[in-house]
C-alpha cells in the first residue's frame, strides 16, 4: 500500500469515527444511567457513596458535554468512566450489604441465644424479659423492611443489656 493510499484510508477511517461521534451517544447514557439507578436500588448510597457519587459525577458530565458543548467523543469517553464507577459502586454495595447481613444474622443468633440461656436458667416471664423478647423481634422487623444497618444497630445496642440480663441467672 503506497503512502496516499495510507493516508486515504486514514482519513476515511477518521470520518468515520467522526460521523459515528457526530450523533448524540443517547443510548450510551441511558446505558449508564441504568447502571447508576441498579447501583443505587442495592443500596450504593449507603455502601459505597463515593464511587456511586463518582459515577453520578461522571454521567452528569457526559450529559453536559452533550447539551451543552455537542462534544459527543469526550461524552463517551465520561460515559464510560461514570459506568466503570457505577459497577464499581453496585459490586462493592452488594458485597458490603452482605456482610452486614451475615453479621447481622450472627448477632440476632446471639441474642436469642442470651434469652434461651436466661429462661433455660429461671428467668421468669417479666415486663422486662417481654421487653427484651419484643426488642428481639422489633430488630427482625426492621431488618425484614430491608433497613440492615437500621438492625444491626438495635441488635448492637440491645447485646449488652441481654448479656447482663443472662448474667443475673447465672
Amino acid at each position: 500500500m503506497t503512502r496516499g493510499r495510507l493516508t486515504a484510508t486514514a482519513t476515511a477511517l477518521g470520518l468515520v469515527v467522526a460521523a459515528a461521534c457526530a450523533q448524540p451517544p443517547t443510548k450510551e447514557l441511558a446505558l449508564v444511567g441504568e447502571r447508576v439507578e441498579a447501583a443505587k436500588r442495592v443500596g450504593a448510597e449507603l455502601f459505597a457513596p463515593e464511587l456511586l457519587a463518582q459515577a453520578e459525577a461522571g454521567l452528569a458530565q457526559a450529559e453536559r458535554l452533550v447539551e451543552t458543548e455537542h462534544a459527543h467523543r469526550e461524552a463517551l469517553r465520561a460515559a464510560s468512566e461514570a459506568s466503570l464507577a457505577a459497577e464499581d459502586a453496585l459490586r462493592s454495595a452488594e458485597s458490603t450489604r452482605a456482610a452486614v447481613e451475615r453479621k447481622l444474622d450472627y448477632l440476632r443468633a446471639e441474642l436469642d441465644a442470651l434469652l434461651e440461656i436466661a429462661v433455660s436458667r429461671g428467668a421468669e416471664e417479666s415486663d422486662e424479659l417481654r421487653a427484651l423478647r419484643e426488642r428481639c423481634a422489633h430488630v427482625g422487623t426492621v431488618a425484614a423492611s430491608g433497613d440492615v444497618l437500621g438492625a444491626l444497630g438495635e441488635a448492637t445496642a440491645l447485646k449488652p443489656e441481654l448479656l447482663a440480663f443472662e448474667r443475673r441467672y447465672r
